[in-house]
């Protein structure tokens, strides 16, 4: 499966508002629930197809940040899109194209991190070096200038912000001809721009994160280097605890996660592109929905506004990406 710091005092504000593929799995049969908690309520298109981008929300915009086409083996544009209209429209470029990276909305500005990027190698062509280089996106000029870097170069890792920082988590590593799942956590003090290192989470993997009411952090699914896993671990930022919820129903990996009402909802995995889970957090148990999701994945998600916008992604097997976002809201909110 596919799974400098003085020169930036001065451009930030201190204090900001705050892999080798591997068989597919045999599943089990699906079962599905009777009717989804979520409506599909518009269907937008990006200017150029991708999967393995990054998306965030501010104001009435969603960014969506590099990723990877058919055209290009690594983006580095940005576009953006008003979700009053569905309208998209170019907005700069990263001063790295980036694939599998993670972007948070801190204030007027938006961190890309981590990711992989493409350089010229030592015979000459073309490959993938995982970044720990970290840009700030400056939302009133676009303008990229690059920002305290990440620990140890990551890639598809959790991501998410609260309470003046941004967490990491886990994801996979690459450097000094050495590579591996990472169980690593840390957190950037938005204030004093520095890194801190918190306690590990318990599985190494692939990861994605949402942030719920507490605020906690979930982390439902991954890939841990050989097979997609079913893991639910929750993070208390508060006291810096990790904690191992109830298990999904099904493993699920590459897929996008999001945060609405009461459920976390995990749009796609690598064996089933359709896959769509519903995990309660108040009875801690997941069950696969019909959700009329078009399948894909590695896909980017986020919730802004009571929606969830699912942003590119990809079919099985192939490396075109595709130019949908699709749009969903809980069935009682429509």
């Amino acid at each position: 499966m596919k799974r400098s710091l003085c020169l930036l005092l001065a451009l930030l504000p201190i204090g900001w508002a705050a892999d080798p593929p591997a068989p597919p799995t045999q599943l089990d049969p699906m079962k599905v629930t009777a009717s989804s908690p979520l409506l599909k309520v518009a269907e937008f298109h990006l200017r150029t197809p991708r999967f393995g981008a990054a998306v965030a929300a501010h104001g009435d915009y969603l960014y969506i940040l590099g990723g990877s086409s058919a055209d290009d083996w690594v983006l580095d544009t940005i576009e953006r899109l008003d979700v009053r209209t569905g309208v998209t429209e170019p907005f700069g470029r990263l001063q790295r194209g980036r694939l599998w990276h993670r972007v948070v909305s801190v204030g007027m500005n938006l961190l890309v991190l981590g990711g992989d990027t493409v350089f010229a190698g030592t015979n000459g062509r073309m490959t993938l070096r995982t970044e720990d280089s970290v840009e700030r996106i400056d939302l009133a000029t676009g303008r990229a200038t690059f920002g305290p870097p990440l620990p140890q170069p990551r890639r598809s890792f959790a991501c998410s912000t609260a309470g003046g920082y941004v967490f990491v988590f886990g994801g996979y590593w690459r450097a000094d001809n050495q590579a591996g799942w990472s169980n690593a956590a840390w957190r950037l003090d938005l204030a004093t721009l520095r890194w801190e290192v918190l306690p590990p989470k318990p599985t190494p993997c692939e990861a994605e994160a949402a942030l719920v009411h507490g605020p906690l952090f979930l982390l439902p699914g991954g890939f841990d280097g050989v097979k997609a896993i079913r893991e639910v671990e929750m993070f208390n930022p508060r006291d810096n605890t990790w904690r191992t919820l109830p298990a999904l129903c099904r493993p699920a990996s590459a897929h996008a996660v999001a945060f609405l009402g009461h459920h976390l909802f995990l749009f796609g995995h690598y064996d089933d592109i359709g896959q769509c889970l519903a995990y309660d957090l108040r009875t801690r148990q997941s069950e696969v929905i019909a959700a009329p999701f078009t399948g894909a994945r590695h896909a980017a998600a986020v919730v802004h506004r009571d929606r969830i916008y699912i942003v590119g992604g990809r079919t099985a097997d192939s490396s075109v990406g595709l130019d949908l976002v699709q749009v969903f809201a809980l069935r009682s909110s429509r």
